[in-house]
């Protein structure tokens, strides 16, 4: 078990980054966005990031001010944090309500939101 919030500040941390480097929390396709605050909110939950469904978006994205970004990564099962240079913005996005699966899992921002509405 872990605490999503915690993971990420240590990521962040490891590799050179704090919550004052970002500049678009949200998915993958640009479309679903939250400002870090609303992030911090809703990242504050512990989940089983061991091997299983992944419980976390896995379109779930954190892009840094000079461009480069942290996304989801899910192998067998075992998700975490990985790294990237590329990402492309849009000019209107859908807030992010939840980040975490309401079902099975390997679901998407667009996925779980969507409950939401």
């Amino acid at each position: 078990m872990i605490n999503l919030l915690d993971e990420t500040i240590e990521e962040m941390s490891s590799n050179g980054y704090s919550f004052s480097d970002v500049k678009f929390i949200g998915s993958s396709d640009g479309l679903y966005s939250c400002s870090v605050e609303g992030f911090m909110t809703l990242a504050n939950r512990t989940y089983d990031n061991g091997f299983g469904a992944p419980k976390v978006a896995q379109d779930l994205v954190i892009v840094f001010a000079e461009g480069s970004s942290m996304y989801r990564h899910e192998y067998d099962g075992a998700e975490s944090w990985r790294h990237s240079l590329v990402f492309s913005e849009r000019d209107k996005t859908v807030p992010i309500k939840s980040l975490f699966a309401q079902c099975v899992g390997w679901e998407c921002l667009s996925e779980i939101n969507g409950a939401y509405k």
